[in-house]
Order: C-alpha cells, then structure tokens, then sequence
C-alpha cells in the first residue's frame, strides 16, 4: 500500500485475510457470514459492506442493520476505528438490493425456501421493491427496513428511504469517508432500462434514488477532483463524471 504510513494500514492486509478478521471472529459464534471488507491501496480507504443475513442462515433477519443485533454495521465501524482506522476513511456500504426469507413471520423467526428474486432466487433489485401485496415495516432501534407479504409469508429484508436517511447521518455524524453502493443498475429514478424483461421481481416501483437520498442525508460531497475519470466509458453520465448526483 502506498503513501499510509499509519499503523492501520500496515497491520489491516493481514487482518483482514481469511480466518484472521476479528470483526468475523465476532460472528462465527453466531453464525453468522462475514461482512465483506475491501482495503484500496493510495489512498487507503477501507469499505465495510454488511451481509449479516441471507439464504446462508436458518433464521430470517435484516441483512444489514445499523444497531443492534449479535452485528450490525455500526460495530463493525467501530471496531476498526478502535484499532487505529481513522473515521475519515471508512466508506459503509448501502445494499441496492434486497433479501427474500420465504414461509416466515419476519426477523428473528424461521424461514423457509427464497423468493424468486429479480435475476437470482432471493435477491431482488432495490428498483423493484416493494413488490405489489407487500407491505414496509421498520425497526427504528436497529434503524433497518423489511417488507412483508402476509399472503406469500415472504419477508425482504433492504434500505428504503427512511433508513436510507438514517445511514446518510450516521455517515455525517460519525465523520466517515462516505458511502459506497452496489449496485446503481438496480436503483430507482434512473433512465429505463429498455430491452429488460418485466414480471414479478423486475417491474419498476415508485420511488426515489437511494443514492440520491443518502447523499443528501450525508450533506454537501467533496468537492475536489476525483481520482478516477472514465472519459472513454460508453455511459455519458459516466463520462461527465456522474453530475446528477
């Protein structure tokens, strides 16, 4: 890694490999998966973006709750600022997407089987939810948003708006680096995506831009020039260095 001379980035690489990051030892107990951790050399960022619940577990849950919990994201933040990250370089990762838990009575309970999903089972574009018969529910303590359908007894644990905002100012409140999205295809209020087949888990739902509403939650964005410039992309708002945000 080039130009960190700080005691995080020498010791985080051997951290964070396979079996040695505490942050997975914290889970292993319960079960649960390892949050994804990404290192970027240069500037030395560091990117959490939390998996906590999916297909991989027995019991249905949010998949990337702020608080609370066994794990949440916010101890996974704090946990690295402990051991010498500075805040400013951590970006939290939001999902564009969402979870399916079948035949359940929501968080916390048993589950069974995967909802079809928008390309894979149990994973739906954050574009298409909630899905038609559905209904949101949140959970201000944990600060986490899931939809419901009583009829399908399917619950989809994602960010909606509201928690979308909560994340935006935990963001500006705790002084982090920012946040990171994967991935923009699946967000709401973007051209048509012509030539995509429709049907249950793909048609388009009202809504806002989750990234959109982050970054308005998190305040005004740096300014200075971006290291990456993507003049050659076939994407024009790639090109002109995505301006609408």
């Amino acid at each position: 890694m080039t130009d960190c001379s700080s005691v995080w980035a020498r010791q985080l690489p051997q951290a964070t490999r396979p079996g040695n990051d505490p942050v997975a030892r914290l889970l292993e107990p319960h079960g649960l998966r390892l949050l994804s951790v990404f290192i970027a050399s240069g500037p030395c960022f560091l990117w959490l973006k939390t998996e906590i619940a999916g297909s991989w577990e027995k019991v249905a849950n949010h998949q990337a709750n702020l608080f609370g919990g066994p794990i949440s994201a916010s101890q996974a933040v704090h946990w690295y600022i402990s051991q010498g990250v500075p805040c400013h370089k951590i970006i939290l990762g939001v999902p564009l997407y969402g979870r399916s838990f079948l035949n359940t009575d929501g968080p916390g309970t048993t589950f069974s089987g995967l909802g079809q999903g928008s390309w894979e089972p149990g994973v739906y574009d954050y574009r298409a939810l909630p899905l038609p018969g559905s209904h949101i529910l949140r959970d201000e303590r944990v600060q986490a948003s899931w939809t419901y359908d009583h009829g399908r007894k399917e619950m989809i644990s994602f960010d909606d708006e509201v928690v979308g905002r909560w994340k935006g100012e935990y963001i500006a409140r705790e002084g982090l680096g920012g946040s990171m999205f994967w991935e923009l295809s699946s967000d709401k209020g973007g051209v048509p995506r012509e030539g995509m087949e429709g049907g249950h888990g793909k048609d388009a739902q009202p809504g806002r831009s989750l990234v959109r509403v982050v970054k308005e939650a998190m305040g005004e964005l740096d300014a200075k020039p971006n290291w990456l410039r993507y003049e050659g992309s076939k994407f024009e708002n790639l090109r002109n260095g995505m301006p609408e945000y």
